[in-house]
């Protein structure tokens, strides 16, 4: 409802790609709704179809919509993307950890800035990604996993001086996680208690 209102705010009625992080409900659930109101070009995924309930029905309707969709791995890259901007999947390379540690991962960059996307990784996942991908390392703005679960001492270190945000609302596990907020030293978007948070890209 939230999303729906801001597009109606801005006057956005198309979406150039739906992405789908992973088949966990809060990840997907909300694409039914969209799907009524905006038209979306193509959506990508991670390949993992065991999903919670609703994802059957949600990937039924992009079907029947004939709305174009391809399954992505690590060292893929998004094309037709607007000129001088690059999306790179870093994650998952193979489906073989949890529903969570199978998240996409992107990486992307627009001129001269760099986000990182970290979906719900655990941290086995996080540390692999600064293993196989330091460019990381020079994100101008990074998401915290799993809406500020539980993060590696590795990626605290690696961002404490970065901007970061969360995106997370009221739940039943005592997410934001202040223990791992904490130690970040640069500037912390919350969604729980900012609202929208909107990245404007020069």
């Amino acid at each position: 409802e939230k999303l729906l209102q801001f597009f109606h705010e801005k006057q956005i009625d198309r979406i150039q790609i739906g992405v789908i992080t992973h088949p966990h409900k809060n990840h997907f659930g909300g694409f039914l709704d969209l799907l009524e109101k905006v038209r979306f070009d193509r959506f990508i995924i991670n390949g993992d179809m065991n999903g919670e309930e609703g994802f059957g029905a949600l990937m039924d309707q992009i079907k029947i919509r004939k709305i174009p969709f391809v399954t992505v791995k690590r060292g893929d890259f998004i094309s037709n993307l607007p000129l001088e901007m690059t999306i790179a999947v870093l994650h998952p390379d193979k489906l073989d950890y949890s529903t969570n540690g199978n998240s996409m991962v992107l990486w992307i960059t627009y001129k001269t800035k760099k986000i990182l996307l970290t979906a719900d990784i655990e941290p086995l996942q996080q540390d692999d990604i600064l293993i196989h991908f330091p460019e990381v390392l020079t994100a101008d703005l990074v998401q915290i996993p799993h809406h500020g679960g539980e993060l590696s001492r590795s990626f605290i270190e690696a961002f404490r001086p970065k901007a970061v945000f969360v995106s997370t609302g009221k739940n039943d596990y005592g997410l934001p996680l202040e223990k791992y907020l904490n130690p970040f030293l640069g500037k912390i978007y919350r969604t729980d208690l900012e609202g929208h948070v909107t990245i404007n890209l020069p």
